[in-house]
């Protein structure tokens, strides 16, 4: 995806979302669309949020929504994507600006989930396909405990490299860093350091890397 892609695909997430809040000010609806728009540019989101009824603050959603406002001002689609440095087991670093060149793709994960499990196997298809041609994929993942950590690398035989901290979810470094409260979560960083698009499902992460 070129960056003019990228931009012409957030304007219309973009439009879209302004003529339905703006039709539909009190409708739930607004709050659970806008809080899905990660991949939108900050001026954007902050636009769309002003637009936003004050009655609806009392809704479930809205704290979903402040969340994404967080997540985006954190890591920005279409702009460079903040280095993040991750050190292994075995006390060995990597930063994330060491893939200049290539495609990167970061995969917040856990033992325990379920649904960041089973996209494994479409995962390793992508990587297998598409590894000889540029794409690097990192696992991070929220385990607590290595036992279960090691445990599912062994079972699912994941064959890109792996990072953890080792801490409960709520005091990791990097699920502070980016206001992530639940995974599976992901960034797929072009080959220039830009940040073209979050929460990507295997499908979409294949579309894009195809193209690229």
């Amino acid at each position: 995806m070129s960056d003019e892609t990228l931009a012409q695909r957030q304007s219309s997430i973009f439009a879209l979302l302004n003529s339905f809040i703006k039709t539909y000010p009190l409708s739930e609806n607004s709050l659970v669309l806008l809080a899905s728009a990660k991949n939108l540019l900050t001026w954007q989101y902050d636009s769309l949020y002003i637009h936003l009824n004050e009655a609806l603050k009392k809704n479930r959603f809205w704290t979903s929504v402040d969340l994404t406002k967080y997540q985006i001002y954190s890591a920005e689609t279409g702009k460079l994507f903040p280095a993040i440095n991750l050190v292994d087991t075995l006390n060995v670093s990597v930063n994330t600006s060491s893939f200049r060149g290539k495609l990167l793709f970061l995969d917040f994960w856990s033992s325990w989930c379920v649904s960041c499990r089973k996209q494994f196997p479409y995962l390793k298809r992508v990587y297998l396909k598409y590894h000889p041609k540029g794409l690097e994929i990192i696992g991070v993942s929220m385990d607590a405990k290595k036992a279960a950590w090691v445990g599912a690398l062994k079972h699912d035989s994941l064959p890109w490299p792996q990072y953890c901290e080792f801490v409960n979810f709520q005091q990791n470094s990097l699920a502070k860093r980016f206001h992530l409260l639940g995974i599976p979560a992901n960034f797929l960083i072009d080959k220039n350091g830009i940040l073209i698009g979050q929460d990507l499902s295997p499908e979409e992460l294949e579309t894009l890397v195809s193209r690229l």
